[in-house]
């Protein structure tokens, strides 16, 4: 049998390992006790931001080929805003996520784990095993409802009183369309204009671009 040097081992990138350690990662914060997760000054618990992160990496994940990538790309800082994400503890202050996670990524890389390989694959099937599993999870989706102004919109006209509620619907839709948000399904959007307001069913992600696009409305 064929042996391979050390040094070939330690040179090979493994993307099935890099997506480990950012489920490691994921999964730490997630376990975090009396932490709260800040988020364009939006408070949130250790659970939810997880779900969010991972939702936020399967987004990207053709971005995100190591787990620094990751830190970097996704758990540092709002794409929308550029503030940073907090970590709030109950009782030693507070710290920047994306500072936090590089610490725990050098403590998981000075670690030495064994591959968990199933009994009777090799490396390779293994490693694709590993990529289908991971790349199949579905982001989780959360319901929001907000409050506009629909006269405020860019295509805003004197819609009829008759038509005001699909017009008025459709101008909200091609709105958010035209700023990158797809709620195809299984997410959805509510309107109902005559209230001055709206629910949307998307992911966290796409929450928070609404957020940002609704302030002029309001």
């Amino acid at each position: 049998m064929a042996t391979v040097a050390p040094i070939d081992l330690r040179a090979a990138e493994n993307p099935a390992t890099e997506k480990e350690k950012i489920e490691a990662l994921i999964k730490q914060l997630e376990t975090l006790k009396d932490a709260t997760f800040i988020r364009n000054g939006s408070s949130y618990d250790a659970k939810t931001a997880a779900k969010f992160l991972r939702g936020k990496w399967h987004a990207h994940d053709k971005e995100i080929k190591t787990a620094t990538n990751f830190i970097d790309k996704v758990a540092s800082v709002s794409g929308t805003t550029d503030k940073p994400y907090v970590i709030r503890f109950k009782d030693a202050g507070e710290v920047k996520c994306g500072e936090y996670l590089k610490e725990q990524l050098k403590k998981l890389e000075k670690e030495k784990p064994e591959r968990n390989e199933a009994p009777g694959l090799s490396n390779r099937q293994s490693e694709a095993k590993s990529s289908v599993d991971t790349n199949s999870i579905v982001a989780p989706l959360y319901i929001r409802r907000y409050r506009i102004d629909f006269s405020k919109l860019p295509h805003a006209e004197n819609w009829p009183a008759e038509d005001y509620t699909r017009r008025a619907g459709d101008s909200l839709k091609r709105y958010l369309e035209e700023n990158g948000i797809d709620l195809s399904p299984p997410q959805s959007m509510f309107i109902k204009p005559s209230e001055g307001n709206f629910m949307v069913r998307t992911t966290l992600e796409q929450i928070e671009k609404i957020e940002q696009l609704i302030i002029p409305l309001r």
